[in-house]
């Protein structure tokens, strides 16, 4: 149930971290250009960002209202981050929009406000 799929969420958060982190290595070892780099990280940080969402919506289904409001607070950051990226594609940008506002509501759902 969603005890379990809080507990995928957090470590797929957890090895999307670790992937990123391991790619500045990765990127000096290939030769990606600049492009292919920028746009496999954005990707990445991208599907982090929907696994981040679906945490806090999981979270807050099982009354975890402090992992929820972290998550969400999580979310606003990575999608305002991610909209500011040079290799996100203006179309979504407006989709990264969703996603905060998404994220925005939750906060408000559960009293934390706007961050």
């Amino acid at each position: 149930g969603v005890a379990w799929a809080r507990r995928h969420l957090t470590s797929a958060r957890d090895l999307f971290n670790r992937v990123l982190q391991d790619l500045e290595g990765v990127s000096k070892v290939f030769t990606w250009s600049t492009t292919q780099d920028g746009c496999f990280r954005a990707s990445l940080r991208c599907t982090k960002l929907l696994g981040i969402l679906l945490l806090a919506e999981a979270t807050a289904l099982l009354e975890r209202t402090t992992e929820s409001t972290a998550a969400a607070r999580e979310a606003v950051s990575e999608s305002v981050a991610l909209q500011g990226d040079e290799w996100v594609a203006p179309r979504l940008r407006m989709r990264l929009k969703a996603c905060e506002a998404l994220a925005r509501r939750r906060l408000l759902e559960q009293g934390a406000g706007a961050c």
